[in-house]
């Protein structure tokens, strides 16, 4: 499966949602689960964000092959930082795929 490189622009205090198209998937996503972080650097041990199947935040579609990050306001209003780095992962079948990463800038809310 291939990994997007994409820079995303998360906005403040609204929902914020992506959906990711995979690329070359599996024949079955059905079951499997993502998380997707961003922290400062790569190299950084902090998490600015952390969203995941578990926590609710991601859905794993498998009839269309997509992975969907859904964030609520709530959540996005209390995030704090200006620039980072994200990824995206894949697991199922006892494998892993990386299928996003790039830049992620907080887009701060005016309106409180």
């Amino acid at each position: 499966m291939g990994t997007l490189e994409e820079n995303i622009v998360v906005q403040q205090g609204v929902t914020w949602q992506r959906v990711y198209a995979l690329l070359n998937p599996p024949a079955s996503i059905d079951g499997y689960t993502a998380q997707m972080q961003i922290r400062e650097t790569v190299a950084s041990t902090t998490t600015l964000a952390d969203w995941s199947t578990d926590g609710g935040q991601i859905a794993v579609d498998d009839t269309n092959k997509q992975i969907i990050v859904t964030v609520p306001a709530s959540e996005t209003r209390a995030l704090d930082f200006t620039i980072g780095r994200y990824d995206l992962e894949l697991r199922g079948g006892g494998k892993e795929w990386r299928v996003a990463q790039g830049s992620a800038r907080l887009d701060r809310e005016v309106t409180r």
